[in-house]
C-alpha cells in the first residue's frame, strides 16, 4: 500500500474504504512501467471489463464512453522512495474528486427533500438549429451547443437556475449564470415554454471526449455564492455567505463530506442530462 493512502479517514468524508470490492466504487490499481511503479484510481466495472475493445467509441483516456463515471485518474508514478508521500498525496486528492462525483451523481438521482412541483428542465440546442439535441446523440469536436430551459407545460413559479458541469474527467464547473447575472425564471422577457438561457456562454465540444454530465439546479431562494459548487477552490473560496439548509448541503456535496442532518426545504429541484462527445476524426 502506498503510505498516505491508507491513512484514517474521517467519519464526515465522503471517501471511504470499502470492506470488499464488491461494496467498493474505485479501486486502488498498479502498474510496472521502465521507470518504476504507477498507481491509479480504477472504476471496478471498468477494471473488471478489461482493455476497451477496438470497435468501443473514441474517448480520452480516463474518460468513459458510456459512462458518467470517469474510468480512472491518471497514473501516479513512484519511482523512488523520495516520491512516495507526495504520490500519497495525489492519490488522495483523486479520490476526494472522485467521491465528489459520485455525490453529486447521488444526489441528483435521489435528491433530499426536492419539490416535486413541474418547472423547466434543461436542453441542449445546437448552435443552427432551434430543436433540442436528442437524448444520447454524440457530438463531436467543433459543435457548438447552447443551453434553453424547456417545458411541455406553462410554468408559474419563479425559480433561481444553475448549471454545473462534471466533464468525463470528474472536473466540476459552473456554467451559469455568469457573474450572478438575472437567472431567475420565468420572468416578463422569458416566460415561454422554450427559450435560451440569456447570458449563457456557447459550449464548444472540445478535448476531453467522453461523457460529460450537465446538472441544473433550480431554488426558490437565490444562492449566496453559486461558485462554491465547483469542485476546485471550494476550500480555499471558503463557504462565503452560504447559510440556508440547501446550501449547506449543495457546498458539502461540493466539499466531499457527508453527513448533513439538517432539515432542508422543498423549494428546489435538481436534474441531470449527459452529453457525449467525440474527437472531429469519429465517424458521424
Amino acid at each position: 500500500m502506498i503510505p498516505g493512502v491508507g491513512r484514517p479517514i474521517g467519519s464526515d468524508s465522503a471517501v471511504q474504504l470499502a470492506s470488499n470490492m464488491s461494496l467498493a466504487h474505485y479501486a486502488l490499481t498498479g502498474v510496472l512501467t521502465a521507470d518504476g511503479p504507477a498507481y491509479a484510481w480504477y472504476h471496478k466495472s471498468e477494471l473488471a471489463a478489461g482493455p476497451p475493445s477496438p470497435n468501443a467509441p473514441p474517448h480520452s483516456p480516463g474518460c468513459s464512453a458510456t459512462s458518467q463515471y470517469p474510468v480512472r485518474t491518471d497514473w501516479v508514478p513512484v519511482g523512488s522512495a523520495s516520491a512516495i508521500d507526495a504520490a500519497g498525496t495525489k492519490l488522495n486528492h483523486y479520490s476526494s474528486l472522485l467521491a465528489k462525483v459520485h455525490g453529486w451523481l447521488e444526489l441528483a438521482n435521489s435528491p433530499a427533500d426536492a419539490s416535486t412541483d413541474e418547472f423547466y428542465t434543461l436542453a441542449l440546442l445546437p448552435s443552427n438549429a432551434t430543436s433540442p439535441l436528442p437524448a444520447n446523440q454524440t457530438t463531436h469536436q467543433g459543435d457548438q451547443l447552447v443551453m434553453a430551459l424547456h417545458s411541455d407545460d406553462r410554468i408559474v413559479d419563479h425559480r433561481w437556475v444553475y448549471v454545473l458541469d462534471i466533464d468525463c474527467h470528474g472536473q466540476g464547473t459552473v456554467l451559469y449564470p455568469r457573474d450572478n447575472s438575472e437567472n431567475q425564471f420565468p420572468n416578463d422577457a422569458d416566460n415561454g415554454r422554450q427559450f435560451v438561457l440569456p447570458g449563457a456562454p456557447v459550449l464548444h465540444i472540445s478535448p476531453p471526449f467522453g461523457v460529460d454530465t450537465l446538472i441544473m439546479l433550480s431554488t426558490e431562494q437565490p444562492l449566496a455564492d453559486p461558485y462554491v459548487l465547483n469542485f476546485e477552490g471550494v476550500a480555499t473560496r471558503g463557504s462565503r455567505g452560504v447559510s440556508s439548509p440547501l446550501e449547506k448541503l449543495l457546498n458539502q456535496t461540493s466539499g466531499g463530506t457527508r453527513g448533513f442532518s439538517g432539515e432542508v426545504p422543498t423549494n428546489w429541484g435538481i436534474g441531470l442530462m449527459t452529453v457525449h462527445s467525440a474527437p472531429q476524426s469519429a465517424t458521424k
